[in-house]
């Protein structure tokens, strides 16, 4: 039975608000109790949040995430001042996990309950009710007041210490904080069965059960490489260009979504290389057995606000010009989508300047299908971009890409260089170059150079996680062979 008092918080709570976030997830209507019959396939989840002191108003405008087990579809709802949330369309008949989200979309926590065991915990559940049991938010992880309500289904994650919290959750990152060298050294020598939860690593929501679903855990194996440059990030022997098992290939509204990270270099008055332009490209495939009506990015004031697209003209000699950016995704032909109305949406966006791109941080493919709202998550990995300074020499034919750091940190990086006349047209470009310890390239003799007027512009990538698609890209400023 609700109390009398939770009663009146949510009457005055059903007007949600999330203003401090930089898209206001969807609520889907009013939330409803225990005894009143609901669509389990579709239902308005509500209930109450505590924050760690204990107290419903602690966490105000931040957001409450549904991600169910099979599909990796999300549900996200704001929570109000007063520490009530609802959350539209989740299908309770589904295992669902959840998970807490700050304001600014930074991941803070997610869900627990006490396993079969002392050491292990379960974190997916089904149950009959829209109304859940309140919920307190601690030690970065969700608990429910009552579990007796909830049928606890799917594979436990370890707990070693007994204290709710999963071990992979020691030191809560969306980085690689779970070293499968700490663990069992037979573990590291499974490529089948990774963690040992008798699912296979090719459909195992959490493939190294460290506490993070994989679309939330920046590196799904565990082996320290971030799945960002990744080529098996899910340790299944399988390259991940072609493997039908990615976290970030699906089976229900969209087939696939790729995110590019591209900084380019800014050159200074002063010769001085520590100011970077920094684009997201965007890319999400409809589901050929889904109707996709639109596909928007939701994320944070602090990375999205101010933000422009750069979409193309039908000249391909144009440049593309920075405009206002609505969120939206567009499959015109234009915004890196390949062609016009074939499925897949793009966009090329450029961040502002005071854009911050931070650890933890989530972004979502917030898809509408006719009267179906629902998102696809992906978390923003910790990269590292070294200061670099390229350099040309008329006399001696070379363009030196870096000096000593590859731009790129900690991952296979492959870079080629470019010469463009004074009209901007490209005369030459070299060879791809994937030895990192080779970082200087002699111009052919049979290029004329015009050390007047051409300039050189390097381009360093990482390894591509998805099939064409290198995830981080860097390119120099344009360098004079005149300075």
């Amino acid at each position: 039975m609700i109390n009398l008092f939770v009663k009146l918080l949510i009457i005055s709570a059903i007007s949600i608000s999330c203003s401090n976030a930089g898209e206001t997830p969807s609520s889907g209507g009013a939330g409803g109790s225990s005894d009143v019959p609901v669509n389990l396939n579709s239902a308005v989840v509500s209930g109450i949040i505590k924050g760690p002191s204990g107290s419903q108003t602690e966490l105000s405008g931040w957001i409450v995430g549904f991600s169910e087990v099979d599909t990796q579809v999300v549900h996200l709802g704001s929570i109000s001042a007063v520490g009530y949330y609802q959350v539209g369309g989740v299908n309770l008949n589904k295992a669902q996990t959840m998970f807490l989200l700050t304001s600014d979309y930074k991941l803070k926590a997610v869900l627990s309950a006490p396993g079969s065991t002392l050491t292990s915990l379960y974190q997916y559940f089904t149950i009959n009710s829209s109304f859940l049991p309140t919920i307190t938010y601690s030690n970065k992880v969700l608990t429910f007041e009552d579990i007796s309500v909830f049928n606890w289904t799917g594979s436990e994650v370890l707990d070693g210490d007994s204290n709710l919290v999963p071990d992979g959750l020691i030191n809560f990152s969306l980085r690689s904080s779970f070293n499968l060298a700490e663990q069992d050294a037979v573990l590291a020598l499974s490529s089948t069965d990774m963690d040992f939860d008798d699912l296979s690593d090719t459909t195992d929501y959490d493939v190294d059960g460290d506490g993070l679903a994989n679309w939330m855990d920046t590196d799904d194996d565990g082996d320290g490489v971030p799945d960002w440059v990744d080529l098996d990030a899910n340790g299944d022997g399988t390259i991940d260009s072609s493997d039908p098992y990615l976290e970030k290939k699906f089976t229900y509204g969209l087939e696939s979504f790729s995110v590019q990270l591209k900084y380019s270099q800014i050159l200074g008055i002063s010769q001085t290389f520590d100011t970077w332009e920094k684009d997201f490209i965007f890319q999400a495939k409809k589901h050929p057995t889904t109707e996709v009506d639109s596909v928007r990015m939701m994320g944070s004031t602090s990375l999205f606000n101010n933000a422009q697209k750069l979409v193309m003209t039908s000249d391909p000699t144009v440049a593309p010009v920075p405009t206002a950016w609505d969120k939206n995704l567009e499959d015109n032909g234009l915004s890196e989508d390949s062609i016009a109305d074939d499925g897949i949406y793009g966009i090329h966006v450029r961040l502002s300047g005071s854009a911050l791109i931070s650890e933890n941080e989530t972004v979502f493919f917030d898809v509408t299908s006719g009267s179906e709202k629902y998102q696809f998550g992906f978390a923003i990995p910790d990269v590292t971009i070294n200061k670099f300074t390229t350099t040309v020499s008329e006399a001696t034919r070379t363009i030196t890409a870096y000096q000593t750091t590859q731009p790129i940190a900690a991952t296979d990086m492959y870079w080629y260089a470019k010469i463009f006349d004074v009209d901007g047209n490209l005369k030459y470009q070299s060879t791809i170059i994937s030895d990192t310890s080779v970082a200087t390239f002699t111009i052919p003799t049979s290029v004329t150079l015009d050390a007047a007027t051409d300039y050189v512009n390097v381009v360093f990538y990482s390894a591509s996680h998805a099939q064409s698609s290198p995830s981080i890209i860097v390119e120099s400023a344009d360098i004079s062979f005149s300075l």
